[in-house]
C-alpha cells in the first residue's frame, strides 16, 4: 500500500491537477482536442516509466529471494494502472463540472471492490494478491464505465498546434513531480515511525484515532476541493480578483471551522469514542483534538494551495512543500524514537503549522507582485 500510495501521489498526482486546472484555458492552446492528447500522453509516459519502475522493484526483489515481495509487487501494477487511469477520467469529468457521474463512479467503485472483495475471499481466500485482483478489476469495470460516458459527452473544439498546450502541462505540472515525492513522504512517514519505534499498541491506537479524524476531514476536504477547483479555474478566468477574494474568505473560514472542532473534540472525544471503538482503544480519545488540529490545519493549507494553482503558479509551492515534508517526517521519526505515540502526533501538528504559514506568506508574496 506504500507503493501504491506512491504511485497515486508521485506518478499520478501532477498529471491528474494539471488535467483539473488546464481544463478552463484549453480554448486558449488549440482546444479541448489538443488537451485531450497532451493529457493521455502525459498519462502513458508516466505510465510506461511506473511500470518499469515495478518490474525492475520485482525482479531486485527475486534476486533477494523474496519471491513474496516480487509478488506482491507484480500484482500491485495493474491495480495502480487502472486505478491512475481512473483517477485521470475522474479529473477530466470533475474538471467539466460533472459532480453527479464522478459522485456516482467514486460510489459505485467503492461498493463494487467491497463486493468483489468478499466475494474472491470466499472463493480463492483472503490473501493480498487475490485483494489487488479484486480492486483490479473494480478499478477496470470503473474505468470502463468512465470511458463510455466520455466517449458520449465529448464536446472537443477545434485541432491545433499541441506545442504550446505541451509546455503548459509541463511548466504547470513539473514542479508538482518535483515535490510530490516529499508529500508522498510525509503521508507515509507516520505508521513507518510507530511502527520502527514504538510498540504494536501505540500503532493500533494511532490508527484507531486516524481512522475518526485524519480520515473523514481529508474525504471532506477531497470533496470540497473538487466542488470548488473548477469554479475556482472558470472564475479566474473571468475575474481573477473577485475569485481570489473568494478563495482567501473560504482558507479564514477553514481555518475558524478548524477551531470549532477542536474545541469540540476536546469536549466530546471521550464518549465519541466510547460509542465507536472497543473498549481496549479508548485510550485513543485523548488523541482526537490533536489530530483533527493537525487535519484542519493541512486542510486550510490545501486551500491556499488550490489559489496559487489558480494562479498557475504551482511552482511557489515547491520550496514550502518540500521544506514542510522533510521537516515534518523529520520530526515524525525523532518524536516516535524520543516521545513514542505523543511525539508522533505533535510533530503532525507542528508540520500542518509550519506548511500553512509558509503557503500564506507565498501566496501573500505571489500577490503583491500581482499588484
Amino acid at each position: 500500500m506504500t507503493l501504491f500510495s506512491f504511485g497515486q501521489v508521485v506518478v499520478y498526482g501532477g498529471l491528474n491537477h494539471a488535467i483539473t486546472r488546464l481544463f478552463a484555458i484549453a480554448p486558449r492552446y488549440g482546444g479541448l482536442t489538443v488537451y485531450h492528447a497532451c493529457a493521455w500522453r502525459k498519462y502513458r509516459q508516466v505510465s510506461i516509466l511506473w511500470s518499469v519502475v515495478l518490474v525492475v522493484l520485482a525482479i531486485l526483489a527475486w534476486m533477494g529471494d523474496r519471491m513474496e515481495w516480487a509478488g506482491l509487487i507484480l500484482v500491485l501494477l495493474p491495480y495502480s494502472l487502472l486505478n491512475g487511469a481512473q483517477s485521470a477520467f475522474v479529473a477530466f469529468a470533475n474538471a467539466k463540472r460533472a459532480r453527479r457521474q464522478v459522485a456516482l463512479h467514486q460510489a459505485a467503485d467503492a461498493g463494487l471492490k467491497a463486493a468483489l472483495v468478499f466475494t474472491a475471499a470466499h472463493w480463492f481466500g483472503p490473501t493480498i494478491p487475490v485483494l489487488f485482483a479484486a480492486y483490479a478489476t473494480a478499478s477496470l469495470v470503473t474505468l470502463l464505465s468512465l470511458a463510455g460516458w466520455q466517449a458520449r459527452n465529448r464536446n472537443l473544439a477545434h485541432k491545433g498546434s499541441d506545442t504550446e498546450m505541451r509546455s503548459v502541462f509541463s511548466r504547470f505540472a513539473d514542479p508538482i513531480y518535483l515535490y510530490a515525492p516529499f508529500v508522498w513522504f510525509l503521508m507515509v512517514a507516520d505508521r513507518w515511525a510507530l511502527q520502527s519505534f514504538a510498540d504494536a499498541q501505540a500503532l493500533a491506537l494511532y490508527a484507531v484515532a486516524a481512522q475518526m479524524s485524519l480520515g473523514p476531514i481529508r474525504i471532506g476536504m477531497s470533496a470540497v476541493l473538487r466542488f470548488l477547483s473548477p469554479r475556482l479555474f472558470d472564475g479566474i478566468e473571468i475575474n481573477r480578483a473577485t475569485a481570489m477574494t473568494g478563495m482567501r474568505r473560504l482558507t479564514f473560514g477553514a481555518l475558524g471551522l478548524t477551531a470549532l472542532i477542536f474545541c469540540m473534540a476536546g469536549l466530546f472525544s471521550a464518549p465519541i469514542t466510547q460509542l465507536l471503538v472497543a473498549p481496549a482503544y479508548q485510550e485513543a480519545s485523548t488523541l482526537l483534538p490533536w489530530l483533527v488540529l493537525a487535519a484542519g490545519l493541512t486542510a486550510s493549507a490545501e486551500l491556499v494551495v488550490l489559489r496559487q494553482f489558480g494562479a498557475l503558479n504551482s511552482a511557489a509551492l515547491v520550496r514550502p512543500r518540500i521544506t514542510s515534508a522533510v521537516f515534518g517526517g523529520a520530526l515524525i521519526f525523532l518524536g516516535a524514537w524520543q516521545w513514542g505515540l505523543w511525539g508522533v502526533v505533535i510533530a503532525q501538528v507542528l508540520q500542518a503549522s509550519l506548511f500553512l504559514g509558509w503557503a500564506m506568506s507565498q501566496t501573500h508574496a505571489t500577490s503583491e507582485r500581482a499588484v
